[in-house]
């Protein structure tokens, strides 16, 4: 039946029920939407940054940054940076030209080692420089959330963020670890949670031998795969300075 043979009443009838549907359409619309743009990991940082670029950041930061919670902003930029490029590759392409997650694993073990100096030195700095609650309870539902992408790619990317000392900072400030724990003694005071000085010593050495280890891969292009040929804008983000070491105070 053609168009033009259909009843007028029929069209008015079948315009009617269009209209009347129309909004029950548009939620539908978008809720699938929604649920469609939840599952696109995007970058807080622009995806225009080298696998080198991401390196120095790490190792530089924290002699650009001011204060804690400046620290703790960048640092939460950098790993959402390399999970994203862990977890959607064709978002953030750094990763893209890696045959193993050797790479992967390897920036990560550096992501993991910056956190825990940096929670270290919250913990012994004075009650005074520390960050805000707020400021850490922020940190604390984003690595929630990293873990949890983590956890649906690989258990053992997981594994490198949480760690006693990210525990005992978090307890310090009255909140919960990352996987849900609650402090096991009641915290009257930062002095109740210490990290030994010696602890301190040793991964501040085991921060200046992975720079060098890090450096020295870089310039043979080593693990980390190709670097200038497949990323050829390079930004310095930071200016080049030593090597990163913590120190007690902001």
């Amino acid at each position: 039946m053609s168009q033009l043979d259909i009843p007028s009443s029929g069209q008015d009838d079948l315009y009617s029920q269009l209209v009347s549907s129309l909004p029950d359409s548009l939620r539908r619309v978008e809720d699938l939407a929604k649920t469609s743009l939840v599952t696109v990991y995007t970058p807080l940082l622009p995806p225009i940054l080298s696998k080198q670029d991401i390196i120095t950041c790490l190792q530089k930061f924290t002699r650009v940054c001011d204060g804690f919670e400046q620290k703790l902003a960048c640092i939460t930029l950098l790993t959402d940076y390399v999970v994203s490029a862990i977890m959607y590759p064709t978002m953030v392409d750094i990763f893209a030209l890696d045959t193993s997650n050797r790479s992967k694993k390897f920036i990560m073990e550096i992501v993991s080692r910056e956190w825990e100096a940096l929670f270290i030195a919250i913990i012994m700095t004075v009650p005074d420089t520390r960050p805000r609650k707020e400021a850490m309870e922020s940190v604390l539902a984003f690595l929630r959330r990293m873990v949890s992408f983590f956890d649906l790619f690989d258990q053992s990317f997981s594994d490198l963020l949480p760690s006693s000392v990210c525990n005992n900072c978090f307890w310090s400030f009255g909140l919960q670890t990352v996987d849900g724990r609650e402090a096991p003694v009641k915290l009257g005071s930062r002095e109740n949670i210490k990290v030994k000085k010696c602890d301190i010593k040793i991964k501040k050495c085991e921060s200046t031998k992975m720079d060098e280890f890090v450096n020295q891969d870089l310039a043979a292009g080593g693990i980390f795969g190709p670097i200038v040929a497949a990323f050829p804008i390079q930004h310095s983000v930071v200016p080049a300075t030593t090597t990163s070491s913590y120190t007690t105070s902001s």
